[in-house]
């Protein structure tokens, strides 16, 4: 599944494209994600709080534990929120 990720707060308006497996889980997309974003290889993938809307954290539950059952499709958007967001790349 393809997915664009955006920085919430970061100034450059960049998206990044990261692309996982169907069964994929949110653990998997923040390890993606790390590696997707330049600036974030230093980052702890458990560090990244990822939302659909800039609200709402993922966040896996016993009975909801992919990226497809939280409600995440191909193509959707999801923000990087909290204090990754803010050490977006130049």
């Amino acid at each position: 599944m393809k997915l664009r990720i955006k920085l919430d707060g970061g100034s450059n308006g960049t998206t990044y494209k990261v692309e996982v497996g169907a069964s994929a889980t949110v653990p998997e997309l923040q390890d993606a994600v790390v590696k997707a974003v330049p600036g974030f290889s230093s980052t702890q993938p458990s560090d990244i709080t990822l939302s659909l809307n800039k609200r709402d954290v993922l966040t896996p539950s016993a009975t909801a534990s992919t990226l497809q059952q939280l409600g995440v499709c191909g193509g959707d958007l999801l923000w990087v929120l909290g204090a990754a967001a803010g050490s977006s790349p130049p």
